[in-house]
């Protein structure tokens, strides 16, 4: 719908950014916010990846982020449609996004360490924690004893009256 008429103007990239915003459910109904919304992202997207380039360790998370907010943004449209500057919200919602994927990358960084200097299972070791789960049911198998001649002949009323 709003691509055709993208298309008359030869605008590519806003088509695509409209493309994004016709494939989101629920927006059919705040189509015209929508599309200035649009412009103002499709104006703001270079800058916005260059700033994400620049702080993301891999090309592909600066893309990855940019559309995640974008979907944010989209769920928050009809709230945003009031504000003034809805591409700062955006940036805003950047900026967060990459703090966010560094506390990701730190507690992952965090728990590899920790995995990487706990002390290693000693494999000579006869320690009952480290046996197999098979050898140690084989070992209390062994050791049970077989049932008494006055548990096995009882009824079972009679053990339930015995509980009693």
């Amino acid at each position: 719908m709003l691509c055709d008429r993208a298309n008359r103007t030869n605008d590519d990239a806003h088509c695509q950014t409209l493309q994004r915003l016709e494939a989101c459910e629920g927006t059919s109904k705040t189509w015209v916010p929508l599309e200035g919304f649009a412009r103002a992202l499709d104006a703001e997207r270079p800058r916005q990846l260059r700033y994400l380039r620049a702080r993301l360790p891999a090309g592909d998370d600066a893309e990855d982020v940019w559309q995640e907010a974008l979907i944010r943004f989209l769920k928050h449209a009809p709230t945003l449609a009031a504000a003034e500057r809805p591409d700062a919200w955006m940036s805003v919602s950047l900026r967060r996004l990459v703090v966010d994927r560094y506390r990701r990358a730190a507690a992952q960084r965090r728990m590899a360490e920790a995995m990487a200097a706990a002390p290693a299972p000693d494999a000579g070791a006869d320690a009952p924690d480290l046996a197999t789960p098979a050898e140690c049911l084989k070992a209390t198998l062994a050791e049970l004893r077989p049932p008494t001649p006055s548990c096995s002949g009882r009824s079972t009323s009679t053990n339930a009256r015995s509980r009693r």
